[in-house]
């Protein structure tokens, strides 16, 4: 039997990875409200959209818990992609997402059978 310390602690361990991503989102949206209300441009918009996620897992990863694949590539592709833009890099961004998904895709199943 657990006492009530302990189970206090396991329902903030449970609810902490949900406060962290809801403040991440809430983060996002008032960064991205605040770019387009200011005119800052895209490419600060998506760098620091970049930088919300990238920060998001790596607050999870400092509390113990597990990173979120997904937002860490998103995150990276946002802070490429924003730091490109601010760059006045003119890439074609569609090969490059086709091979990361390429890449994730057989990542991951190769992965999965080891």
């Amino acid at each position: 039997m657990t006492s009530i310390h302990e189970d206090s602690a396991i329902a903030r361990s449970a609810e902490l990875p949900q406060r962290i991503d809801a403040t991440a989102w809430g983060t996002f949206f008032l960064w991205v409200g605040c770019t387009l209300l200011f005119n800052i441009g895209w490419g600060a918009a998506l760098l620091g959209a970049g930088i919300i996620a990238l920060g998001a897992q790596v607050t999870r990863r400092i509390c113990g818990f597990r990173i979120d694949r997904w937002w860490l590539v998103v995150g990276v592709l946002l802070t490429l992609f924003g730091s490109m833009r601010l760059l006045d890099l003119r890439v074609d961004v569609m090969p490059f997402l086709l091979v990361a998904a390429g890449i994730g895709l057989l990542g991951s199943t190769w992965l999965r059978r080891s």
